[in-house]
This record gives C-alpha cells, structure tokens and sequence, in this order.
C-alpha cells in the first residue's frame, strides 16, 4: 500500500477514565469520555448488511414485506431470539447479481447473491450457529480491512440526513489522502441507532459506535483509530456485543448516574 497508514487489525483498548467521579459537574472538563455517549448503544450480537446501492431508505426498511431486511426481520423473529440481538441496515453498495449481497459483522463475512429461499439457512448457520453456510456463496473479509458505516438515513431522522452526507464526503477525501482507500471501506447505512448523537458512525471489525462525528473531527477516526488502534474517548459511544451497562462500566462509569 506504499506510503499509506498502517490499518493492521488490533482490538482497541478501551480505557477507564479515571476521572468518572466528576460526570456530575456541569462541565466535565477532565472526563476522557462524554457521559451523555456511553452506553447508548443498544446490545447487538451480529449486524447484518444489506447491499442495496441506494443512499437513502424508506424509513424502516425491516418493516417492509417482500424484502430482504422484511423477510430476514421475520426469519429470525420466528427463531426467538433474544429482541435486538441482531440489527439489519441496508447500505450504498449495490449487490452483484439478480439475488442479494450481505455483510455480516463482527464475522467479518459476505454473502452474495442470495435468494429468498436462501434467507432461513443463512439465518440457521451465520447468524444462530455462528459458522458460515457452506451451500452459500461468501467470503472472509481481509482481516486489516476496516468498513466505516456512516448513518445517512434522512427519511428516518433529517439531523442524519445532513450529518451524514458531509461526513462520506469528508471521509472519503480523508482515505484518499492518506493512502488507505483500498482498505478503508467508506458505506452509507440505514439507521444505526442514535441520531439524536448524529453524525453516527459504526467501525468494523471490532464494531465500534461514535457519535457526534463531523467534518471537523472525521480525520481522527482514521488517524486515531484506525491507524493508532486508540479509542475517541469523547466520540465513543460503545461497542457490538455489550449491554449499556457493559459499556458505562468499561468506560469507568459503574455506579455513575446516566446524564440524559
């Protein structure tokens, strides 16, 4: 990749802060992390990505029968799993062939051209049993391949639909000249959760949610975390796989009262 930034895959460690104790003051000045952000995620175990070569959705694109998120919504409805354990967003990118294209994180997997029937055995294997559906055409994503999800979902909530085109606008030019195109995957998504916290964004592979992203800050993210593999205390919002709880108390604010 020449001369570009290293995006070499390594877990993020996420920091206590230490200064937990002040997430009552009315300014926080010490705090690394934003009281009002952690544990605002909810607890997802997989998120599924739909390839639908659209920027922007109706607004719930699972709601709506007759459709991949509609039918993969009522597939793993129908398999009681636990509620919100596995969030469905559609994206930018289109799929390849007369079925359906999917991205399944943290698993780092993609599906292609699936079809209808195709839905229920791919819920069975990837999503229930945690093992890739042999019968189905996939692929291991790379593992120093980083996909930034930027929620640009306008029909869902306007705050998103301003925030997030300027934030792939940016991001892309961020890529660009730092020489991680190739590896840094900039998506559009349906709602990730959180506009009230927009821009927001989800980073695959360790599935970390930041809030408040804007042009002004996006470079952090890939000189920070990316590169650096250094959590945005004050942009982290929490993580794929853990509860609200998990989050606060990861961060150091077990026992802090929530800021609304």
């Amino acid at each position: 990749m020449g001369g570009g930034q290293s995006t070499e895959s390594q877990t993020p460690e996420i920091e206590e802060s230490h200064e937990s104790e002040c997430a009552g003051c009315e300014e926080e000045p010490e705090c690394k992390y934003n009281s009002k952000l952690v544990g605002s995620v909810k607890l997802y175990r997989k998120h599924i990505v739909i390839c639908s070569g659209l920027t922007d959705w109706v607004r719930k694109p699972e709601k709506e029968g007759g459709t991949p998120a509609g039918d993969l919504k009522q597939i793993i409805g129908a398999k009681n799993l636990p509620e919100g354990e596995v969030l469905i967003t559609l994206c930018d990118v289109p799929s390849s062939g007369e079925g359906v294209d999917l991205f399944v994180f943290p698993d780092k997997v993609k599906y292609t051209n699936l079809r209808q029937e195709d839905l229920e055995p791919f819920v069975d294997d990837q999503i229930i049993a945690g093992k890739s559906c042999e019968r189905l055409k996939h692929e291991v994503l790379a593992d120093d391949d980083v996909y930034v999800l930027v929620c640009t979902h306008a029909t869902r909530d306007k705050r998103c639909g301003r925030a997030g085109p300027q934030v792939v606008g940016k991001l892309l030019e961020v890529v660009e000249n730092r020489g991680v195109k190739d590896k840094v995957k900039v998506l559009s998504t349906s709602h990730i959760g959180g506009h009230k916290y927009a821009g927001v964004i989800v980073v695959y592979p360790h599935g970390d949610w930041f809030g408040y992203i804007s042009t002004r800050n996006i470079e952090k993210v890939i000189d920070e975390y990316v590169s650096k593999h250094k959590i945005l205390h004050d942009l982290w919002r929490g993580r794929i796989g853990l509860s609200k709880e998990e989050q606060r108390k990861l961060a150091g604010f077990d026992g802090v009262p929530e800021k609304k």
